[in-house]
């Protein structure tokens, strides 16, 4: 999964299923891509967090 974010880098990276539970954390995410290939097919949805645990952006997307 690729995305780009304006002027901001986020501080954490949540990715949760369509039912909100979370099956993806990370403290940092080292460039703009996200492996998502062990996720079963379905629909998620990403978080961006800043360093004051605010969200940035939030997105969803289909695992096919």
């Amino acid at each position: 999964l690729y995305f780009q974010l304006d002027n901001s880098t986020p501080a954490k990276v949540l990715v949760a299923d369509s039912k909100g539970q979370p099956v993806i954390a990370l403290q940092q995410l080292p460039s703009n891509q996200l492996n998502v290939s062990d996720l079963s097919s379905g629909l998620y949805f990403i978080r961006f967090i800043d360093d004051a645990d605010q969200a940035v952006a939030t997105q969803k997307f289909l695992k096919k």
